[in-house]
């Protein structure tokens, strides 16, 4: 397809492989750029030139997180992962901050959907874009009005964000928790990152569309703006904060 990756088998951290890594594949691609520029002669092999960028790629990745057959919701979403991870690095660490906006729309379709899995890859998406930078994290703040009201559809006064993937049958709150998709908790945290992260205007956003989650911290106290734009008290109604701290997506 146009996206180089396949599944593996057995082993390692990752269930995919890249054909053609991502540093190789943006390498090759300026390659055949440049030479359509210069008129030089095409190198050996660019018959087989990527078809597109990292950039591009990561688009095309964070749009088929919403496929729900397993086998291209997986390399999508691993794809994504590692992508985010590659364009925030040398050479270019600030690669990642003109593809954000393309990304917005489509964790918005992806949130969109309801389906368990699919918004629990989308959230672990938007928590790796959010830690990946400020800048990246800056960047995301004109898309929070589209997708901070889908956020807080888990988000209710009584409950907190307690709702699991798949809890409504007997034996799924354990593979939530297992498999890391707890909604609730992953909800909790990225609202907690974009409120500390996004500045002033990330926690006001925050406040604005959610408002149940910014109206009360551990022990009934009401949030308040700290002096670097997020709030103080991190735990809904109801529930004591986790003891653990906050780690980007992608080390988890």
């Amino acid at each position: 397809g146009d996206v180089p990756l396949q599944l593996v088998k057995k082993g390692g951290n990752s269930p995919v492989s890249w054909l053609l890594p991502p540093a190789e594949n943006d390498r090759r691609h300026a390659d055949v750029l440049a030479a359509e520029r210069t008129g030089a002669p095409a190198k050996p092999g660019a018959a087989n030139a990527p078809r597109y960028t990292c950039a591009q790629l990561l688009v095309l990745c964070v749009e088929g997180v919403r496929e729900l057959e397993a086998t291209f919701h997986l390399l999508a979403l691993f794809g994504a992962t590692e992508l985010i991870a590659h364009l925030c690095g040398p050479p270019d660490p600030l690669a990642l901050l003109p593809v954000v906006p393309s990304l917005v729309p489509h964790l918005k379709t992806a949130l969109s959907t309801r389906q368990p899995h699919v918004v629990a890859a989308s959230l672990k998406l938007l928590q790796q874009l959010a830690s990946a930078s400020p800048r990246v994290a800056k960047a995301l703040l004109p898309g929070l009005p589209s997708l901070l009201p889908l956020l807080s559809l888990w988000v209710t006064a009584g409950n907190g964000l307690r709702g699991r993937v798949g809890a409504a049958r007997s034996g799924e709150m354990d593979w939530a928790q297992a498999r890391r998709c707890d909604l609730g908790e992953l909800v909790e945290e990225l609202l907690e990152m974009l409120a500390e992260r996004c500045g002033a205007e990330g926690a006001r956003l925050v406040r604005q569309y959610v408002p149940t989650w910014s109206t009360a911290a551990a022990g009934g106290q009401a949030r308040v703006c700290n002096e670097r734009g997020g709030v103080a008290g991190f735990s809904q109604r109801g529930f004591d904060a986790p003891s653990r701290s906050l780690r980007p997506a992608s080390a988890r």
